[in-house]
């Protein structure tokens, strides 16, 4: 910011989520923020929204949630709406963080829509979000196209193996190492489908390491940094590389410092070493073994790992007097 250049005003909004299996009767209030019932007419709204902008993921979540749920109101002040999501939605994300504890036979989900309201508006946003995704951009050349869908015919040539070891009952496939690539396989593919990248890396890690250590109980770090190295001989910078990816690792498994959106930006190397050692595993060859060029090639297109995203598909009516109801509630409560 220039030095005379005027700061950005604050504005108050009202982020409003949906919540399902919150009990009544475990509903929390605080000052800025407040779990509070929703009404039946309400929740025709709801209902109406997935019908007419076709939003398939929020129709999904409201049979999942069979019409139970609960709203989760938070108010704070930022320039940029952004700013004010995640904050509310990390808020969100660490209060249900505690129910998980208390709430046995139910799973908290949250509705992938929101309602944003802005200062004393009587009406609110009304948007679709989601917490990641990958997005792909870019025009490759022809050939360079073609060069990746060679690659993925390819590797599938080098899998065909890998599938008959997990279909088929023949007894010469019941061994550790065709046990571990399973099981290394099922951690890759858990990993794709967690919500959050830093789960999504612990999983793929685990797949890797695996992979390299097999049942040894002790010095993995050190493991992964000898073999790993040894088996992307063309590629500079591995060793660094592992060792950046063992420190993220012991601080996500061992402190819980899972949740950062750092890991978004080491999920593909990894992955890109995972795939290098099942490869190698599944070819089975002599310690001079090089990894084939198609293993690592860089993708035609730009993958990059969105942490937020959400997008406005129209306006809820009064919603914004529905939120000062809760406030007001709110302050008699706390400074009565």
């Amino acid at each position: 910011m220039n030095s005379g250049q005027e700061p950005a005003k604050q504005i108050r909004r009202d982020f409003v989520f949906f919540v399902s299996g919150v009990p009544n009767e475990m509903m929390i209030r605080h000052r800025q923020s407040a779990f509070t019932a929703v009404g039946e007419d309400q929740k025709k709204i709801i209902n109406k929204i997935s019908e007419r902008y076709n939003a398939q993921a929020v129709a999904n979540w409201l049979r999942g949630s069979a019409g139970q749920f609960t709203a989760a109101i938070f108010r704070n002040e930022y320039a940029d709406e952004r700013d004010g999501f995640s904050e509310a939605f990390e808020k969100l994300s660490g209060i249900l963080d505690g129910y998980a504890f208390l709430i046995e036979d139910t799973n908290l989900e949250v509705c992938p829509l929101v309602l944003v309201r802005e200062r004393d508006e009587p009406d609110a946003k009304i948007k679709i979000f989601g917490s990641r995704a990958w997005i792909s951009w870019g025009s490759p050349a022809e050939n360079v196209q073609q060069a990746w869908q060679t690659r993925k015919t390819q590797l599938l040539q080098r899998f065909l193996l890998f599938f008959e070891t997990v279909a088929n009952d023949n007894p010469q496939f019941d061994t550790e190492v065709v046990n571990q690539l399973g099981l290394s396989a099922k951690m890759f593919r858990h990993g794709r489908k967690a919500e959050s990248y830093g789960i999504e890396f612990l999983c793929k890690f685990t797949a890797l390491e695996g992979l390299v250590c097999g049942p040894r109980e002790y010095g993995h770090g050190k493991l992964l940094k000898q073999r790993v190295p040894s088996l992307f001989r063309t590629r500079s910078g591995v060793e660094a590389e592992v060792e950046k990816l063992w420190k993220m690792r012991c601080e996500a498994s061992h402190q819980g410092k899972a949740f950062s959106s750092k890991f978004s930006t080491v999920v593909e190397p990894l992955e890109k070493l995972t795939l290098g050692v099942m490869v190698f595993a599944l070819d089975n060859l002599a310690a001079s073994y090089s990894l084939p060029p198609k293993v690592v090639m860089e993708r035609p297109k730009t993958r990059v790992p969105v942490i937020h995203m959400i997008s406005e598909i129209g306006q809820w009516g009064g919603a914004g007097l529905l939120t000062d109801s809760v406030f007001k509630q709110l302050a008699t409560v706390i400074e009565g």
